[in-house]
C-alpha cells in the first residue's frame, strides 16, 4: 500500500465522518441503540457510508480473528455489497428500526449460513426484545423521595 492509497483512504474516512455525524452524548435522531448504530441509521445513511461501515467491520473481524468468517459475516465470498443489501432488506421492516446493525449482521449471517427459519425468527425476536430494553447504564436513577418520607423508622 502506498502513501497515496493511505491518503485517499484517509480522505474517504474524513468524508464519511463529515457525512455521518454520530454523537455519543445525544441520540436525537434515534440512530443509536445502546450506543450502536441501528437500522434507523441504516435507512438514512448514504449507500457509500453503509458499505464503508461494513468494510471496516469486516476488516476488524479479519484482523481480530485472521479471517472474515465469523458469526457476523458468512464467509470470504460474501462481499460488503452483499451484506449491505441483506442488512438494508432486514432494516426495511418497521419493527427492526431499533435493532443494532451488528445484530442484523448476525441474523443475515445465520440466514445465509443455513440456519432454520425457526432459529432465524428466534434471533429476530430476541434482537427486537434486547433493542427495546434499556441497559442498566441507560436507566434513569429513581427520583429522590421528598424530605420527611423516609423509610427508616428507628
Amino acid at each position: 500500500m502506498s502513501i497515496k492509497d493511505l491518503s485517499i483512504g484517509g480522505l474517504m474516512i474524513l468524508a464519511l465522518a463529515a457525512e455521518l455525524p454520530l454523537s455519543g452524548q445525544t441520540n436525537q435522531e434515534g440512530t443509536l441503540t445502546h450506543g450502536l448504530v441501528n437500522c434507523r441509521f441504516w435507512r438514512v445513511a448514504p449507500f457509500d457510508g453503509r458499505v464503508m461501515y461494513l468494510s471496516g467491520f469486516a476488516e476488524g473481524l479479519a484482523l481480530g480473528s485472521g479471517a472474515k468468517n465469523h458469526v457476523y459475516w458468512p464467509d470470504n465470498t460474501f462481499s460488503s455489497g452483499d451484506m449491505e443489501s441483506a442488512v438494508a432488506a432486514f432494516c426495511q421492516t418497521p419493527e427492526n428500526v431499533n435493532v443494532a446493525v451488528m445484530l442484523a449482521m448476525r441474523i443475515v449471517t445465520a440466514r445465509v449460513s443455513g440456519s432454520s427459519p425457526a432459529e432465524i425468527e428466534d434471533m429476530i425476536a430476541n434482537a427486537r426484545r434486547v433493542s427495546a430494553q434499556p441497559l442498566p447504564s441507560e436507566q434513569q436513577p429513581p427520583a429522590n423521595k421528598p424530605a420527611g418520607n423516609s423509610d427508616n423508622s428507628h
